[in-house]
């Protein structure tokens, strides 16, 4: 993902450096906020399922946590893809439902988790218990924020269901 990363930093002529953690690094730390019930607002969150990895949100979170860079703002309205579930279908993610979580200016995912731990809506988000993939990045540009994250969080649409007796 580093390599598709650098690629687009290059195509695009943006002089961004990732600060992007690992699949494994982001897959525990979002596995261990799911482990625990939370307090989301006036709403309780019972403990969800864990989740696993997937290259394509993976892919999806690069591209837009770049276009966020290079825009320097915050925003679920995309220029290239405007909606969450564009972004997933041009990343070939057949999405039967998902969730996008943004955050601007922190420095390490520990911190990105607290910033969304501590809003309502992005609690939610993590913690809701259909959600059975991940994928996250980090670009640092030299835009507003400078560190610009995005977090896709999904279930896809089930295959036809099997009707063998």
């Amino acid at each position: 993902m580093r390599l598709l990363l650098s690629a687009l930093l290059c195509a695009t002529g943006v002089h961004a450096q990732t600060c992007q953690p690992s699949a494994d690094e982001v897959v525990q730390a979002v596995n261990q906020v799911r482990a625990q019930p939370r307090t989301c607002g006036q709403r309780h969150q019972a403990v969800a399922a864990p989740v696993a990895w997937d290259e394509r949100l993976a892919a999806s979170a690069s591209a837009y946590a770049l276009e966020l860079g290079q825009r320097g703002e915050i925003s679920h309205q995309g220029q290239r893809a405007g909606t969450l579930r564009q972004r997933l279908q041009s990343a070939g993610y057949p999405m039967a439902s998902g969730g996008e979580v943004l955050g601007g200016g922190p420095a390490t995912l520990d911190q990105a988790l607290a910033l969304w731990l501590a809003s309502e809506a992005h609690c939610e988000s993590l913690m809701r218990p259909d959600y059975i993939h991940v994928g996250a990045a980090c670009v640092a540009t030299a835009g507003r924020y400078e560190q610009y994250w995005v977090l896709h969080l999904a279930v896809p649409v089930r295959s036809s269901p099997d009707r063998s007796p």
